[in-house]
């Protein structure tokens, strides 16, 4: 189950989610105007996520019979786990304060729950009916990459960033490409 977690909720929900954040693109790129994260922050926003996804994965893992609680259950942590992962990655923005409208806010906690709750449910609820493991892995991977990626969107849609400080010339410590080469090698 750790193993699961960590590939699950380190690899495919928080390297995505992760490059998601790393695309964004402040004033057609200006070097010294881009995002810088704070690595405390960016350490914790992945082991929030892969903490979720095993709890999300105990609720479904400990019952014989799969239920609507344990569904709902599941479905709240792993959500609340991509959202939290989304928040304190955004907390630990160094450069900018991030200004958030609360309808997005709530609306990407939506995406992110209902999804997670639907990909967790289909996933366990066909392991003993369906004898094609892929198309059942298959199916739950996509709805749960709309989860994140319908998260990240609707979160990123409804943020405003304002400059707390402006140091030209300063170093970001790896670029942009190193980061996400990085990422991807993971």
């Amino acid at each position: 189950m750790v193993s699961a977690a960590i590939l699950m909720g380190g690899m495919a929900i928080w390297s995505m989610h992760y490059l998601g954040n790393r695309a964004i693109d402040i004033d057609g790129g200006d070097f010294d105007l881009q995002i810088e994260y704070s690595p405390g922050y960016t350490a914790g926003s992945f082991f929030l996520a892969v903490f979720g996804v095993m709890l999300a994965f105990y609720f479904f893992s400990v019952r014989e019979n799969l239920t609507w609680s344990g569904t709902t259950l599941g479905g709240f942590f792993m959500g609340s786990a991509i959202c939290g992962m989304h928040y304190m990655g955004q907390g630990g923005i160094n450069n900018y304060t991030s200004v958030y409208y609360p309808r997005f806010v709530i609306g990407s906690a939506l995406i992110a729950i209902s999804a997670s709750m639907v990909a967790l449910r289909i996933f366990f609820q066909s392991k003993a009916k369906w004898t094609n493991t892929a198309v059942r892995r298959g199916g739950s991977a996509v709805l749960l990459a709309t989860a994140v990626c319908g998260m990240h969107y609707c979160a990123s849609a409804g943020t405003r960033y304002r400059l707390k400080n402006f140091n030209a010339g300063r170093s970001l410590g790896l670029s942009r490409e190193h980061v996400v080469t990085t990422v991807i090698c993971l």
